[in-house]
């Protein structure tokens, strides 16, 4: 997993890990299942030092609103079908 690169990569690699303990990850998807399965999977990962937190939202707007609170968050999985047929992708356009 060593090939993954986060926001603030252009920041040297130890000042990165001085701010922060952890990479946000947003999950948003309407099936709880599918931040179940991928927390599970992705718990105990650590990438250049650092653990994964992980925020869900369970519906394009209730992302909206996560990301508008939180501009440091390194990686989204997203659905695009949640509460509309092009919900995701109408999320990645307003934001």
């Amino acid at each position: 997993m060593d090939n993954f690169m986060f926001a603030n990569e252009s920041a040297s690699k130890s000042a990165v890990a001085d701010d922060r303990s952890s990479w946000k990850v947003l999950i948003v998807d309407d099936e709880p299942l599918v931040h179940q399965v991928t927390k599970s999977v992705l718990a105990k990962e650590t990438i250049d030092g650092r653990k994964i937190m992980f925020i869900s939202a369970f519906s394009a707007k209730e992302a909206f609103e996560i990301l508008a609170q939180n501009s440091d968050i390194a990686v989204i999985f997203l659905d695009v079908v949640m509460e509309t047929e092009d919900a995701g992708l109408t999320l990645c356009k307003a934001h």
